[in-house]
C-alpha cells in the first residue's frame, strides 16, 4: 500500500510537471512564430506549422535553408531539410540538428544563443 502511495504521489507530480512544461513551450511557441531580421543580412520565417525558411545574403553570397523547429523544454530545436547556397561552399549539411537557448522572446526580439553565440534577432 505504501509503495502504491508512492508510486501514484510521484506520478503525479511528473504528469504536473509535464504539463506545466508542455504549457510553457506551446506559449514559448506562439511569441517566436513569425518574421525576424538582423543587420539587413539576415531573415527568418518561422511559421505556425513548424516549418522555418532562413536567408543570409551578402554582396557576392547567399544561403537558404529550409527545415522545421518546433519547441522543447524552453528551447528551439531546428532541422534542416533544404540548403540552397550561391557564391558559397560554407554552409551546412541537410539533415543538420540543432538546440538553440531561447534567452528572451517578446513581441519585438528573439535572443537565443547557439554554441556560446548570443544572437539577437529583431521582430520585421
Amino acid at each position: 500500500p505504501q509503495h502504491t502511495m508512492r508510486f501514484t504521489l510521484t506520478f503525479a507530480l511528473l504528469s504536473l510537471l509535464f504539463l506545466g512544461c508542455s504549457r510553457r513551450d506551446a506559449k514559448l511557441s506562439e511569441q517566436i512564430t513569425g518574421t525576424w531580421t538582423l543587420n539587413d543580412k539576415f531573415e527568418t520565417k518561422l511559421s505556425a506549422d513548424g516549418s522555418f525558411v532562413s536567408h543570409w545574403a551578402l554582396s557576392n553570397k547567399s544561403l537558404t535553408y529550409q527545415g522545421t523547429w518546433k519547441i522543447q523544454d524552453g528551447g528551439m530545436v531546428s532541422t534542416l531539410t533544404n540548403c540552397i547556397a550561391d557564391g558559397t561552399t560554407n554552409f551546412e549539411r541537410v539533415g543538420s540538428v540543432d538546440h538553440f537557448a531561447i534567452i528572451r522572446a517578446d513581441s519585438t526580439g528573439l535572443v537565443f544563443s547557439n554554441n556560446n553565440q548570443m544572437i539577437s534577432l529583431t521582430r520585421k
